[in-house]
């Protein structure tokens, strides 16, 4: 795991290799063990490495027999063994046992396409000194992030934002229609980041450049993978044959590894899965909240799935200083973020750390098999909508009765949400549910700025590129190709990576996904129970105590800090002065949104801590105080 940079001049200038010194230097803490910088006359590109695999040789960048093709890639390569074996076969030639070397012999071999028989999660720029080009690639499901920004005389490009802020000349602006996507979706989709002209490079996309000439294509889509026949027990075989196959690939490392155990059922299957493959006891890690936010501490299943595959279990109580670490990650994310659960991932990634150097984490399970109360929402709701107009009228009515609970529990907001929700079309329904705040409310909030892309359009233009129509399906879609790439992949790589951690993520292997993809809905949802093919394939293994558990996960009590130890904080931030030196948003209707989340009247946690973080960010990226 490391982090990548580099500096291209069109117009023929020699980069001057100071400034990939510097970009390396502001990403340091994602590879502390090591620098690497290479330099082509117009072209320069560099990385910091975090040694995980071939410690003594690995060293990067890395060139094939020749010097003519060279590489910096940040992620694993899981199938590099095999992909070795194979090109040593046709008569390449190795010198070092590193799983980057394979990247540069694979392009000798099969150019452009050598990016599909990856097998792992990758950022990579390779430079071809013979025909002066230069590559990007971004591993298939945007396990790993790479950012770029063109200008009239240069491409400048990193694994983090700050790399093309440190050479960047361009002024600083808030990219409009990104703020307004942000506040709906709680994070960035598409390729939008926060700061125009800067954007990323999409999941299973490849970017070349040759002159001046910048081209991206696709290389891989999930939509393309159409649903087959197949029988229950087969796809449970399958299921357990391919997610065993992606552990041990993951287990590869020169270095002590570890297991992020919520004690929910993604995490024990990994706990399960690595404790068979290997011969020591597995770490396992897991944190607690104390007295305040009990609602949402896991310790006790944690310890149940640790004691029936007897780990090495660690355990953090934390009692966070928000303030603290809001400031801290938005410097590490070089943008606003609204998932308050990058707060407990940076602590429990800074305790692992301590432990281990890479940790598998069982991100992913909820996407490809249906774990969301959001996707059972939808279900509930599709035969909601068959009730009587006065039935749903009066359930409206009942529902905005009802006060936020005080302890953080979402049932109350859930229910408020499908109320509303019911009245629309169903993928108009799913919109209204995963929506931090409506177009509406939106509009007024952001009453200062033109409109950009309507978020609507973005989320139908989304879904539209699945061919299938069923709306469950289609949910479960843009949960995958949308929200998990740009919320949930971008923070677990910014808080693990600001602790000098490596992630790795086994139910997100693409051949895995692919498969689990293509199955019939009902295997993943069967009734109202949620993950039905997971459970089924590991009820044998798990203690009942986890098969039956009400999901969690790493959360936060977010609508109970911002009621309580928060408020005088949340209260400095918006405050009328602040606010207007955004020149955006809207002083009268944020503090609106306030009253009624303090009063109980609504939850409102989602946009109160978008638009928090988007203030800070605002002062210190674009007013830079």
């Amino acid at each position: 795991m490391c982090g990548i940079c580099g500096y291209y001049n069109f117009n023929g200038q020699p980069v001057n290799e100071e400034i990939i010194r510097k970009m390396c230097r502001v990403i340091t803490y994602r590879g502390p063990d090591d620098e690497g910088r290479y330099v082509d006359n117009a072209f320069g590109m560099g990385m910091r490495r975090l040694s995980i695999i071939d410690l003594d040789s690995g060293h990067q960048p890395i060139s094939n027999e020749k010097d003519t093709i060279w590489t910096v890639f940040n992620g694993e390569i899981y199938n590099y063994v095999e992909l070795a074996e194979s090109l040593k076969q046709k008569g390449h030639i190795f010198k070092t046992k590193s799983d980057t070397e394979v990247i540069v012999h694979l392009y000798e071999e099969y150019g452009d396409l050598f990016v599909k028989h990856l097998r792992g999660m990758f950022a990579i720029a390779l430079w071809d000194k013979n025909k002066q080009e230069l590559l990007l690639a971004r591993d298939h499901l945007g396990i790993k992030q790479i950012y770029f920004q063109k200008t009239a005389d240069s491409f400048i490009f990193g694994s983090e934002i700050k790399c093309i802020l440190e050479t960047s000349k361009s002024p600083r602006q808030v990219n409009n229609t990104a703020l307004s996507h942000y506040l709906t979706f709680m994070y960035l989709p598409e390729d939008l980041t926060m700061f125009e002209g800067i954007v990323k490079l999409k999941p299973g996309h490849l970017l070349k450049i040759k002159g001046t000439q910048v081209t991206v294509s696709e290389y891989w889509n999930l939509n393309k993978f159409a649903p087959v026949e197949i029988s229950f027990e087969n796809a449970k075989e399958e299921f357990q044959r391919l997610l065993t196959e992606s552990i041990k690939l993951h287990l590869r490392s020169d270095v002590p590894l570890g297991v992020f155990l919520s004690g929910g059922i993604d995490s024990s299957i990994i706990t399960a899965l690595a404790a068979k493959a290997t011969d020591k006891p597995v770490n396992t890690f897991t944190i607690g909240y104390g007295q305040e936010g009990t609602f949402y501490d896991e310790r006790e299943y944690a310890k149940i799935v640790s004691k029936a595959f007897k780990t090495n279990h660690h355990e953090l109580i934390i009692n966070p200083n928000v303030e603290e670490a809001i400031e801290k990650l938005i410097g590490y994310f070089d943008e606003p973020f609204a998932n308050s659960s990058a707060i407990p991932n940076y602590y429990i990634s800074q305790m692992m750390r301590r432990e281990v150097k890479v940790a598998l984490s069982g991100l992913g399970g909820d996407e490809i098999a249906g774990g969301y109360e959001r996707i059972l929402g939808m279900k509930v709701l599709l035969n909601y909508q068959k009730l009587p107009a006065a039935a749903k009228s009066l359930s409206l009515f009942a529902a905005n009765l009802l006060p936020d609970s005080k302890k953080g529990s979402y049932f109350v907001n859930r229910i408020k949400r499908f109320t509303v929700a019911a009245k629309l079309s169903p993928e108009e329904a799913y919109y209204s549910i995963i929506g931090a705040v409506s177009d509406e409310r939106k509009s007024k909030i952001l009453a200062k700025l033109p409109w950009g892309q309507n978020s609507l359009s973005l989320f139908h233009q989304i879904i539209g590129r699945d061919p299938q129509r069923d709306t469950l399906r289609k949910a479960m879609y843009f949960d995958l190709v949308s929200y998990m790439p740009n919320d949930l992949l971008v923070l677990t790589d910014r808080t693990s990576m600001a602790n000098s951690l490596e992630v790795r993520v086994p139910l997100l292997d693409q051949r895995l996904v692919e498969f689990m993809f293509q199955l019939p809905m009902e295997y993943k949802v069967k009734g109202w129970d949620k993950k039905y093919i997971l459970k089924e394939a590991f009820k044998n293994i798990l203690p009942n105590e986890i098969l039956h558990r009400k999901k969690m996960g790493f959360c936060t009590p977010l609508s109970v800090w911002l009621r309580n130890d928060l408020q005088n904080y949340v209260a400095s931030i918006f405050t009328k002065t602040r606010i207007n030196n955004t020149g955006m948003l809207d002083f009268a209707n944020i503090n609106e949104l306030l009253i009624e989340h303090n009063t109980r009247k609504a939850n409102h946690q989602g946009i109160i801590f978008s638009l928090m973080t988007f203030i800070i960010w605002h002062e210190k990226y674009i007013q830079k105080r």
